[in-house]
């Protein structure tokens, strides 16, 4: 079994290889004619006809713009349990990447750099949709090695609430069947090129945002004594907020609040009528996210109201807490030891960042983790939903083999 599997490792990096260019032109294609949330029309369709030349089988407009894709394989499996041959032909393992690009101007100097003024693929998800199109040319080319199905998504809209994940779910993603594991990867331009890395158990936090308008009273700014000053108010609430987070929150429990906007049309001597800002609110901890959900809207509109001032709070509520399924990942780490060598994988922190990945692990076992596309030496270390941002593009023939691999190594769970 195991010069079976050294065998089907191979298999993999040959085709790899073989796909390079596909991939590449992929990549670059998606990348110069990027499309925001739930606006991916073009990209859908583009991906729609690699997989019609591919002869793989898909539905496509799930939840909007995704596509759900199905390689079935026509092998008799390489299952290392001792599982009947039924079984194995109906194992079913998913796959996922995102489509959507931000709201950035690209200032990368790329000779493929977006076309469209103001949205960059700036989060790498052109390289995960070409990844994910090239392990699909991979695991077509080798389904008789194989036996069940892996499943293909391709998702939209991971950068804007609902989430593209949550929309395909609700459109009935797994309705006809719910995979028996899902693994998704992410570029880290902060991970050396060559690298990857995972993380068991909870691996990014929650996520909500959250609206608020501040209506006081404008007029003269030499009296402020006829006026209410929501800016006055809107500098109490931000302080306020920041307290009132640090000191409810366990210490040892990570969170963080976050204001990012801050909006005030007056001038030097006009105190305006409103004040509009938005934050974020970010934990691990599902209980103290929906107490901060009810006790932070409060909390802003009792001070305004303290202050004369009247708020309005809108939640947007965002995506639940990333966790890998812990037997899932520790799987996946050691079948990416096997393709990569000891050397390439690293163990990951959990971080504060976000992902809409994790609505497919309350359906399922899953595993996330990232691909390093830093390169020190050509000065690519820009993070992601930076102008600047670059992946090193050598590291998508090894992305493309490892996720065919991990795809096929769920098939053993």
């Amino acid at each position: 079994m195991i010069d079976a599997h050294r065998s089907l490792i191979q298999s993999i990096k040959q085709q790899a290889e073989l796909a390079q260019d596909f991939v590449q032109q992929v990549r670059r294609h998606l990348h110069t004619n990027p499309e925001l949330s739930f606006e991916e029309k073009e990209t859908s369709a583009f991906i729609a006809s690699k997989l019609d030349l591919l002869g793989i089988d898909y539905t496509d407009h799930i939840g909007g713009y995704g596509i759900r894709a199905l390689v079935k394989g026509t092998g008799s499996g390489f299952r290392t349990t001792s599982a009947s041959s039924f079984e194995a032909a109906s194992a079913c393992a998913a796959l996922r990447a995102d489509m959507d690009a931000l709201p950035i101007n690209e200032k990368t100097g790329l000779d493929f750099a977006s076309q469209k003024p103001g949205i960059m693929h700036a989060c790498g998800h052109d390289m995960h949709s070409s990844m994910l199109l090239g392990a699909a040319k991979i695991l077509q080319e080798l389904r008789h090695l194989f036996a069940g199905t892996i499943m293909l998504v391709f998702q939209p809209a991971e950068e804007k609430v609902p989430g593209g994940a949550k929309t395909m779910l609700d459109d009935g993603l797994f309705d006809t069947r719910v995979p028996d594991s899902i693994v998704g990867q992410h570029i880290n331009p902060q991970l050396e090129a060559g690298l990857v890395g995972f993380c068991s158990g909870l691996f990014m936090a929650s996520v909500d945002d959250y609206k608020i308008t501040i209506k006081g009273k404008g007029g003269h700014g030499a009296s402020p004594h006829l006026c209410v000053d929501p800016v006055f108010v809107a500098a109490q609430v931000i302080t306020a907020c920041q307290s009132f987070v640090s000191r409810r929150s366990n210490p040892l429990q990570p969170n963080v609040l976050t204001f990012g906007k801050v909006l005030a049309d007056g001038a030097f001597n006009i105190i305006p009528d409103e004040v509009y800002l938005e934050c974020t609110f970010r934990t691990f901890n599902e209980a103290w996210r929906q107490e901060i959900a009810h006790e932070l809207p409060r909390c802003i509109k009792q001070l305004c109201q303290a202050l004369g001032a009247n708020a309005e709070v809108e939640l947007l509520n965002g995506y639940p807490a990333v966790f890998n399924h812990l037997e899932l990942t520790e799987k996946m780490r050691a079948k990416a030891v096997d393709f990569l060598g000891a050397q390439r994988v690293v163990d990951l922190p959990a971080v504060m960042w976000a992902e809409d990945f994790a609505y497919y692990g309350t359906q399922t076992k899953a595993c996330f983790y990232n691909i390093g596309t830093a390169n020190q030496a050509k000065g690519w270390t820009s993070p992601l939903h930076s102008p600047t941002m670059i992946p090193d593009e050598s590291v998508l023939t090894d992305g493309v083999g490892l996720l065919a691999w991990l795809g096929l190594s769920q098939l053993e769970l």
